[in-house]
């Protein structure tokens, strides 16, 4: 049995699929997600939480450790074939369809109540006593904050498929923080909340919508924070990424989520005005001419032209003297005499009358412009994210530059005529990306195999076969990429190169150490080696004199096909400029919404 990995990685897989290895963690999650929901059970009936805690960690133990194996059969062991990740694909998108369905469920028990008040609610929504959050302060800027994060993941997914790995961890990164900014926002909204979750049908939809909808904002934040940490450890590719293209369709489900959740934070509503005299209180009568509307506040004139139609009065004779407070002064009728006092038309005798608006000057019109007076949690919030935004912009102007020059840097490099290979560190740092060229001969029998996939995802390696230089001195080569069936070199025998060659390609600094934990040990004792490792494969070789840097092959066709080289990128992303237009306009986007803020408020 312990042949089966070696001859698993000597032949490779034969068909696109895969046939996962047996594995303890399906009845290990099992048994712990037990212990979770026992411990849950007995927590809520006053048994302790010692096993609801345990359970807990047991269960993000083996999700940690189980997912662990999946990115090794992903990322190092090229198990996820295009053919796999179609699988996954769509078992995401049913995954988030149902995601989708529970909050169907959260809308329509929250419409149903608020658009049919019941009689449990005293007709009336939002019930009484219930002060709900003006949507348009922290919630507003909630969402905000959430369809920012939604622009900044996807540029980091354009900047995954640019290969610019560092706008990748920039553009994560701010998504990741703006998720924690929602989190943050959310729970110190929830604790000025004015109801609890037991106050009735607005409360606990209320809180069961969004809060659902936060938790799986937590989850997705969790999701990018991975995906922060695999792009930084380089597992991600510009055609193998299916993990972050996962966590970004999650992401952007949760932003889409989020849009119609302020509809939950509605304002007071009107309830049936001959229910509750108080609220009318505040109502003042106030001529509004023809064409206008009924307005919060006033009260529209019976008799807006003679010769329209009768107005209807049932609804007026529905207030009681009391509801109507005192008002200095109405509108003048139009000069035109169309208009009559409000007085005569009062309605019955018990009815109070208004007393006709005295004359102002028709002629003279006073338009006054309300002051803009920001207040101080919005600028407190808004001032410190108007000036990071602005900010990227300028230092994206700055990287653009960078980036020009260093683009510049390596098109003269592989545009330099080919230069003998260097003996020493400093001398290859300098020549990062030349054009090499060096002649010795091939060590067939030490070959070392990289594992590898090609850009169709198919499993193979990269063979690093060392060449032993005029001075004795021994140069990793690179020759290029082969199939998995084609590890034995008899397969390949056109393509090992014998006695004196002459290669020209591109120098390469070598790794010195483990990307990060992700990546499994190299295996010496098999040949497969994870990550390149120059002193150990120097040893696992028996190698001396090895020179500690590689050389990839040009694209010059081997005899047979294979091994295929020229696989190396040189090409260097430059979306700068875009990225610095984004952000400011992010920065103008915001700066306009500050502004229409503070002047519904003032309006308001």
């Amino acid at each position: 049995m312990s042949e089966s990995p070696a001859a698993t990685i000597q032949h490779g897989p034969k068909h696109q699929y895969h046939l996962v290895d047996p594995s303890p963690w399906p009845f290990i999650g099992a048994f712990c997600a037990g212990a979770l929901a026992v411990g849950g059970v007995l927590y809520m009936h006053g048994h302790g939480s010692l096993l609801l805690i345990v359970g807990f960690v047991a269960v993000l133990a083996m999700m940690a450790a189980w997912w662990r194996d999946v990115i090794k059969e992903a990322t190092f062991q090229g198990h996820h074939s295009p053919v796999v990740q179609i699988g996954m694909r769509y078992g995401m998108a049913l995954f988030i369809a149902s995601e989708v369905m529970f909050f169907a469920a959260f809308f329509w028990a929250f419409f149903d109540a608020s658009l049919f008040p019941k009689p449990a609610t005293g007709g009336v929504w939002p019930p009484k006593g219930i002060h709900p959050f003006d949507p348009f302060e922290l919630p507003f800027l909630n969402t905000m904050i959430l369809l920012l994060s939604g622009t900044t993941v996807t540029w980091a997914h354009h900047a995954l498929l640019e290969n610019d790995r560092k706008g990748l961890l920039l553009g994560l990164g701010i998504t990741i923080l703006l998720g924690l900014s929602f989190t943050g926002v959310q729970g110190y909204e929830y604790s000025h909340a004015a109801f609890t979750f037991k106050d009735g049908i607005y409360p606990s939809t209320f809180f069961m919508a969004t809060g659902f909808h936060g938790f799986h904002v937590i989850i997705g934040t969790t999701f990018l924070i991975v995906c922060w940490f695999r792009a930084r450890a380089g597992h991600f590719k510009p055609d193998h990424h299916f993990g972050f293209e996962a966590a970004a369709w999650y992401w952007h489900f949760v932003d889409v989520t989020r849009l119609p959740l302020p509809a939950l934070r509605a304002r007071q509503g009107l309830r049936w005005l001959a229910h509750d005299s108080a609220a009318l209180r505040g109502v003042r009568p106030r001529h509004f001419g023809p064409g206008c509307r009924r307005r919060a506040g006033g009260l529209r004139h019976p008799h807006p032209w003679r010769n329209r139609r009768a107005p209807r009065r049932a609804r007026r004779n529905q207030f009681r003297s009391a509801d109507l407070g005192a008002y200095r002064a109405l509108v003048p009728p139009h000069p035109g005499g169309g208009d009559p006092a409000a007085s005569p038309a009062q309605g019955r005798a018990d009815r109070a009358a208004i007393p006709p608006s005295r004359p102002r000057p028709v002629a003279r019109i006073t338009v006054l412009m309300p002051r803009f007076r920001p207040t101080f949690w919005p600028t407190l919030m808004a001032m410190p994210a108007f000036l990071v935004l602005i900010g990227l912009g300028i230092w994206q102007l700055e990287r653009l530059h960078w980036k020009e020059g260093l683009i510049a840097a390596r098109e003269a490099a592989i545009a330099a005529p080919p230069v003998a290979v260097p003996r020493d560190v400093a001398a290859a740092s300098a020549l990062e990306f030349h054009r090499v060229r060096a002649s010795g001969e091939f060590l067939n029998d030490r070959e070392f195999f990289l594992g590898a996939s090609n850009e169709n995802g198919t499993t193979g390696y990269h063979v690093i076969t060392p060449l032993r230089l005029d001075d004795g001195a021994l140069l990793l080569v690179d020759r290029g990429w082969i199939p998995g069936n084609l590890k034995e070199p008899a397969k390949r025998e056109a393509g090992q190169l014998a006695g004196t060659v002459e290669i020209e390609g591109v120098l390469r600094q070598g790794t010195m150490a483990k990307p990060n934990w992700f990546v499994p040990d190299n295996r010496c004792d098999i040949n497969y080696w994870f990550w390149l490792d120059i002193p150990a494969m120097a040893r696992c070789g028996g190698l001396q004199k090895v020179l500690p840097f590689t050389v990839d092959a040009g694209p010059a066709p081997n005899p047979g096909g294979y091994p295929r080289g020229g696989l190396t990128r040189v090409a260097l992303p430059n979306d700068h400029l875009q990225y610095a237009i984004t952000w400011f306009a992010l920065a103008i986007g915001l700066a306009v919404v500050y502004v229409v803020y503070h002047r519904r408020q003032k309006s308001a």
